[in-house]
C-alpha cells in the first residue's frame, strides 16, 4: 500500500506542477482591454480624489489597441488586417496644434529609418479630410492620414491626454508606449525620436 502511495505521489506532483504552470501562464497572458484599462485608471484617480485631467499616458500601456475600421484620405482601409503583425505608430494631432506640427519631421525620419515593410504609420485628426489634405500639400508627412476623426478620438480612444498623443503598438496589438504633449520648437524632432526609437528597435528584434 505504501509503495502505491509513493508511486501516486510522484506521479501527481509533476501533473499538478504542469497544471499550475498552465494556470500561471494563462493568468499572466490575459489581455487587458483598452476600455478596461482606462476604467481602472479612472477609478484609481477617483479613489485619490483626482479627475481624468491627471490621467497618465502610461495608464493604457499593456492593454489591447482598440479595434476600429476607417478610411484614409487616400481611400485606404485601416482595420485589424492593416495592423496585423506590424509594429504600429498611431499619432493624434490637429492642424493648429503647434507641438503636433513641430514633431512631424521627426515622425518622417522614423519612416525613413525603419521603412514600411514591418511598420504601420497612421495619423488621426479631428480636422476635416479637406483640411488635412490641404495641410499635407504644405507639409511633407509620410503617414497614412485619417480626417474627420472626432468619433474615433472621442468614442473609440476616449483620448484624455490632449495633443499630440502617439501610441506605439507591438506586432500582437498590445500598446507598449503612449506619449503625450511636446514642444513647439526644433527640439520636438529629437524628442519624438528618442521616445520611440529604442522601443521600436526592441520590438523589431523580438524583445
Amino acid at each position: 500500500m505504501r509503495n502505491n502511495f509513493i508511486h501516486w505521489h510522484y506521479l501527481m506532483c509533476p501533473t499538478l506542477l504542469f497544471f499550475t504552470c498552465i494556470l500561471f501562464l494563462n493568468c499572466n497572458n490575459r489581455k487587458i482591454e483598452y476600455t478596461d484599462a482606462l476604467k481602472q485608471c479612472n477609478d484609481k484617480l477617483a479613489e485619490n480624489g483626482q479627475t481624468a485631467i491627471a490621467l497618465s499616458p502610461e495608464c493604457i500601456v499593456g492593454s489591447v489597441f482598440p479595434s476600429f475600421e476607417c478610411t484614409t484620405i487616400h481611400q485606404k482601409t485601416t482595420n485589424a488586417a492593416y495592423f496585423k503583425g506590424k509594429v504600429s505608430i498611431v499619432n493624434f494631432w490637429f492642424e493648429n496644434c503647434a507641438p503636433c506640427v513641430a514633431e512631424v519631421p521627426g515622425l518622417n525620419q522614423l519612416v525613413k529609418t525603419y521603412g514600411k515593410d514591418k511598420l504601420r504609420y497612421l495619423a488621426i485628426s479631428p480636422d476635416s479630410q479637406e483640411d488635412v489634405a490641404t495641410f499635407l500639400k504644405q507639409h511633407e508627412w509620410d503617414f497614412d492620414h485619417v480626417g474627420d476623426g472626432k468619433s474615433l478620438i472621442k468614442d473609440v480612444f476616449q483620448l484624455a491626454w490632449g495633443y499630440p498623443t502617439t501610441f506605439l503598438v507591438d506586432q500582437n496589438g498590445i500598446i507598449v508606449k503612449n506619449i503625450s504633449g511636446g514642444t513647439s520648437d526644433a527640439s520636438a524632432v529629437q524628442h519624438i525620436q528618442e521616445q520611440l526609437m529604442p522601443s521600436i528597435d526592441r520590438l523589431l528584434k523580438g524583445n
